[in-house]
């Protein structure tokens, strides 16, 4: 098969505020394949080879019930139809099962999609990885190729960035902060709220704790990569983590990063050194969390070794996986 595949991704048009992840994917990708972002009318009248999924909630949630019933709805449709299309399916596993739960047809069609997709993609390194008909490609570095803005001065700053959601756990990093009371160090919670009731409770946790705040919106890419690389340390205080596109930005940066134990987070951790990645068990705790800043102070000037991740490398796999597809 010499044409291009043609690709449609289960994401929206690309942005600066869209996942570093699929920006640099598809810049990876150029003119090898027939690349379009997701829409409905796309996906039952382009005729796509491929449906490339990331997020599959992200597909048929919406702020509205009603709205997100009828995705669901338009997402079963095309599960029965795509075999006689022969369209293929090929799901990037970001996450094992979606962060937030989904009810109805929603969820019936995230369930389906899964068990019935052609290939998955696993972008790290863990014995989940169970799918027969898959591979695994490393998640690559985050930021854009080319100058990045980054600071040559660290301050004693404890931050944490992203989408702020509930399961995230950052109460238990704000209640840490307050008890561990590291000496001259801030706490900087940083990044915009999926939903303003748990900002408003994100602010009013923060409230009264010395050197702490929150910036509640959305950072440009240059100004968080300063932010990032002067911190001493990013803490994921999430409760769980299968991966973590935070934690690779940190690492691509130089800052020392805490984050939950587990086996992927086990493997990055050799593949990077305990002076670059400290984890903690169950819920962080103050002490915990003092740990981690003193080792951070200790860790060595210079960025790590990503060349294994090299989204030219992903780009090679990628298109492999969908003449693969394709052809079965």
């Amino acid at each position: 098969m010499t044409r291009r595949p043609r690709v449609l991704f289960s994401f929206g048009p690309l942005s600066d505020t869209s996942s570093p992840y699929t920006r640099n994917l598809v810049g990876a990708l150029g003119n090898r394949v027939e690349a379009r972002t997701f829409s409905w009318r796309r996906l039952f009248s382009g005729w796509p080879d491929v449906l490339h999924v990331h997020w599959p909630d992200g597909i048929v949630r919406s702020t509205r019930p009603a709205s997100s019933q009828l995705k669901g709805a338009l997402g079963l449709l095309f599960l029965l139809l795509r075999k006689p299309l022969r369209i293929r399916v090929v799901w990037t596993v970001h996450n094992l099962t979606p962060h937030e739960e989904l009810q109805g047809l929603p969820r019936m069609f995230v369930k389906r999609l899964q068990a019935t997709a052609d290939w998955r993609i696993y972008i790290n390194e863990s014995s989940e990885n169970t799918a027969y008909r898959s591979n695994t490609i490393l998640h690559g570095p985050i930021a854009s190729p080319g100058p990045r803005a980054r600071s040559t001065r660290r301050e004693e700053r404890v931050l944490f960035f992203g989408l702020v959601r509930r399961y995230k756990g950052i109460e238990q990093l704000i209640e840490a902060f307050r008890f561990a009371d590291p000496v001259d160090a801030q706490l900087v919670i940083a990044g915009r709220a999926s939903d303003p009731s748990y900002a408003a409770e994100i602010t009013g946790a923060i409230d009264g704790v010395p050197n702490a705040s929150f910036i509640p919106e959305f950072i440009p890419n240059d100004d968080l990569d300063r932010l990032i690389s002067s911190s001493r340390v990013v803490v994921l205080p999430y409760r769980s983590i299968y991966n973590s596109g935070a934690l690779l930005l940190a690492l691509e940066l130089g800052t020392h990063v805490l984050a939950p134990a587990g086996e992927a987070t086990e493997r990055l951790q050799i593949e990077f050194g305990t002076e670059r990645i400290s984890l903690f068990e169950g819920s962080l705790n103050p002490r915990q969390l003092l740990a981690a800043i003193v080792t951070a102070q200790a860790q060595p000037v210079g960025l790590p070794d990503m060349t294994r991740r090299a989204w030219s490398k992903a780009a090679d796999a990628h298109v492999e996986v969908y003449r693969l597809v394709m052809e079965s």
